[in-house]
């Protein structure tokens, strides 16, 4: 019953945790202004997603 107890604890702990920093990223990028776009991995990303255009990127 312990167990239960201190996971379900950690559990919501954690919820909470990566809520504030979700939030705290939103903001913090909100305030820079950046240019609308995806947050990716910069360059692996990026990349990925150029290769999978293949040639179709010109056109756009």
């Amino acid at each position: 019953m312990a167990f239960l107890v201190s996971l379900g604890v950690a559990v919501g702990f954690l919820c909470v945790l990566c809520s504030f920093f979700r939030r705290w990223n939103e903001l913090r990028y909100w305030r820079r202004g950046l240019p609308p776009g995806t947050m990716g991995w910069p360059v692996v990303g990026d990349t990925i997603e150029f290769l999978r255009r293949g040639p179709d990127f010109m056109k756009k």
